[in-house]
């Protein structure tokens, strides 16, 4: 019994510490945000003895920033609508119609996802400098669309191989074609996996740097954020308050879609449920 309790209480405190070092980055981010110069203090302070907002006007009032916002949202939202109408697609063929050509493009999409992003930069970079679509927010969604359906796509067919093909079956017996129960059967009982592949696709988009950085590197007004974001540290000074502030708007937006988007996939779950 006593051995029961201790292995609570160092469990306990195990899941404690840990959360603890999950949370700090994030509460000393907002911290320094509010606290102004009080966050340089020796030792610092953990809890501001005074708030400002001098890092939130220093954020606010770059060249573009908003625009920064803008540009990231437009690309977020036209990779997910893109991936997810892809995705889908391409993960009912490749569970319902069974091939050795299928076999093997589900081996070279698993394959293409365990090959590292920094090694396709320079290829991509090329590929679109020919198309001419360097500079432009149209290479960064179709290069985020190209980096993320592969997972998208797997992802998609595990929802759909865990749908009872007879359902189908039945709907096409009733007269329903097979894009009709794919439509009014399929998609319903895949809300919850559509739902998860959007939030992964828009969390990519969101922290995205790399590609960014290769493609549209000339022109301020079509950077994102993650991109603006690297412009708060010069080569002779660092605007840190500034950054953290901007860190902290930076977050506040997928916080609050994965807060919706959380309570969406519930919905999708019950929704499928009584669909099944």
């Amino acid at each position: 019994m006593k051995g029961q309790q201790a292995y609570r209480v160092v469990r306990f405190t195990w899941i404690i510490v840990l959360l603890v070092a999950a949370l700090f980055p994030f509460y000393w981010t907002v911290n320094t945000a509010f606290a102004g110069g009080s966050a340089y203090n020796m030792p610092p302070n953990l809890v501001p003895t005074s708030l400002s907002l001098r890092g939130f006007h220093s954020a606010l009032s770059r060249d573009n920033f908003f625009r920064w916002i803008y540009n990231t949202l437009i690309v977020a939202a036209f990779t997910v609508m893109a991936g997810v109408l892809i995705a889908t697609a391409a993960g009912y063929n490749l569970s319902r119609f069974k091939s050795r050509f299928n076999s093997i493009v589900e081996n070279v999409i698993l394959g293409s996802r365990m090959m590292p992003g920094a090694v396709l930069i320079l290829p991509t970079f090329m590929m679109f400098r020919y198309v001419r679509l360097v500079n432009s927010l149209t290479s960064l969604v179709l290069a985020n669309i190209l980096f993320a359906l592969p997972l998208c796509v797997w992802m998609l067919k595990g929802f759909i191989d865990a749908i009872p093909p007879s359902l189908e079956e039945v709907a096409m017996t009733d007269g329903c074609t097979r894009l009709g129960a794919f439509y009014r059967v399929i998609l319903p009982l895949c809300v919850p996996g559509v739902t998860a592949v959007a939030i992964f696709t828009t969390n990519l988009v969101w922290g995205e740097f790399f590609f960014a950085r290769i493609l549209v590197v000339m022109d301020s007004s079509k950077w994102v954020f993650s991109l603006g974001l690297a412009t708060f540290r010069g080569q002779f000074e660092l605007d840190y308050f500034g950054l953290m502030a901007a860190v902290f708007i930076y977050l506040v937006f997928p916080v609050a879609m994965f807060r919706f988007s959380q309570r969406a996939f519930v919905s999708g779950m019950t929704a499928g449920a009584v669909k099944g």
